[in-house]
């Protein structure tokens, strides 16, 4: 699943955004202090309260009463075979609302045939409507009132079946679209800048993450006891963010609860005396461990939101993690940052500008592709274009056709820990363009240069020789 859009209607310094669209794998939020970036990953987690707007906008003159409901408008994209896999893990039975009038069969029929590829399911969600307000699949089309029918799906069907030809008149609140959307809104993370108390939990059965992470110490004993080989790739990229991490262990620290312990000396030492408890660690430590687990261990793909991870970590800790989140791009992020590295490191599907404009949030869609667009960001987060454009190598192939085919292969075979992941790939017309005899090929390759995103390669590599002399080769 992702969002695809979302609408933020008075609440806190939004007075009412237009549809703000979102794309998969990375998003970037930027903005100076108090633009709304917090406020608009607050509104994408579904879970805020009633904090109407205050400007001139909502209030002319004082005294004048505000309008206390706060409001979000999501539309959600759902593939078709992960519906299915939904209502048959969490919704089974479902019901579905139909006109009365149609007989019981063909709406079943009518149903099937009617859900697109991918599901699009719009949802508002208010506060004092107690959450999910409504919802709706636009692909159905009819109105949830009157009847309902009921529907079963097996783990494996290829489509739902027909529960029963009786028809009942479910609450809203019972049928379809607003239990789906309540199950999208416990696959929302939202992790901000602050210490999270997660040190300790109940021992627990359920492997799945609650979206608080209050139970991490629970899904990373049970992950550690019921699949040691997935806890030990779950250490080696908590090491890889944070390298004085030789070990987690989550140990029982009483009948009912169980705790995460960090190891900074070697294992084969046996110290556990000398193993730090997560609850004393600093700040990051645990969202790194949550966010880890989520990306790792999700069976359906999830939408991450993460505040400012740069006052959390250290810049180091910051790229990696990146790294890691960019080789599982089924999940989507949306991160908001003042940090230009963001920029750099994720290739963002969408970049979004949150400015304040009389004591409103202004939104502004971004092209991080166009230089114009580029430099707005850049003066927005207080950094400039050179501290954006410096990859780590660029890699010179000879043509275009290599330039497409390589990157696949980096893909390919390298993981989280590669090294080649800050590589930019571009390729020459020819190797005999790095001879300085053609004025053209030369300015272009200035420009290619320029476009893969490193001024300053901090290493340059020849390409062979093609039989020439290593005294034609200097010329």
């Amino acid at each position: 699943m992702l969002i695809t859009q979302i609408r933020v209607l008075n609440y806190k310094s939004f007075h009412e955004t237009p549809q703000l669209r979102l794309g998969s794998g990375f998003n970037i939020v930027v903005g100076a202090n108090n633009a709304g970036k917090t406020a608009l990953l607050k509104a994408l987690s579904l879970t805020f309260d009633n904090i109407p707007h205050r400007s001139l906008a909502t209030t002319s003159r004082a005294g004048t009463p505000l309008n206390p409901l706060s409001r979000v408008e999501v539309s959600f994209e759902i593939p078709k075979a992960e519906l299915f896999r939904l209502l048959a893990d969490y919704l089974n039975p479902f019901y579905v609302s139909h006109r009365q009038s149609f007989p019981v069969i063909e709406v079943a029929k009518d149903f099937v045939a009617a859900l697109t590829d991918p599901i699009v399911l719009n949802v508002d969600y208010s506060p004092s409507e107690g959450g999910i307000s409504a919802a709706s699949l636009p692909c159905w089309g009819v109105p949830e009132t009157g009847s309902s029918i009921q529907f079963y799906l097996d783990r494996d069907a290829a489509e739902p079946r027909l529960g029963t030809e009786s028809t009942t008149n479910t609450d809203i609140r019972g049928r379809l679209p607003v239990q789906l959307a309540q199950v999208l809104r416990d696959r929302i993370y939202l992790f901000d800048a602050e210490r999270m108390k997660i040190g300790e939990a109940p021992i627990g059965i359920d492997p799945r993450l609650l979206p608080n992470a209050a139970n991490l110490p629970s899904v990373l004993q049970r992950l550690q006891t019921s699949n040691p080989r997935g806890f030990q790739r779950y250490q080696r990229l908590v090491s890889s963010v944070f390298p004085e991490i030789q070990q987690i262990t989550v140990p029982a620290s009483n009948v009912q609860n169980v705790r995460i312990l960090l190891w900074s000396t070697d294992p084969d030492l046996e110290r556990q005396d000398l193993a730090m408890p997560l609850a004393e660690s600093g700040t990051g430590t645990s969202q790194v461990l949550a966010i880890l687990y989520v990306v790792v261990t999700a069976e359906y793909p999830r939408v991450i939101l993460i505040d400012e991870p740069q006052s959390f970590l250290h810049p180091s800790a910051f790229r990696k993690l990146l790294e890691i989140l960019s080789h599982h791009s089924e999940h989507q992020y949306i991160i908001c940052t003042h940090s230009p590295m963001a920029l750099t490191a994720t290739n963002p599907s969408m970049v979004l500008l949150l400015k304040k404009e009389a004591a409103a949030t202004v939104t502004q869609e971004v092209n991080p592709r166009e230089a114009t667009d580029l430099r707005t960001v850049l003066a927005e987060v207080g950094a400039r274009i050179s501290d954006v454009f410096g990859a780590d190598s660029i890699l010179w192939v000879e043509g275009r056709t290599e330039e497409q085919c390589f990157p696949l292969i980096r893909n390919a075979f390298s993981g989280p820990d590669s090294k080649v992941t800050g590589t930019v790939i571009l390729g020459v017309r020819h190797t005999s363009d790095f001879q300085p005899r053609d004025a053209k090929a030369t300015l272009e390759l200035h420009q290619r240069l320029t476009e893969g995103g490193a001024l300053l390669p901090p290493v340059v590599g020849s390409f062979d020789t093609d039989g020439r002399s290593s005294r034609r080769e200097q010329i």
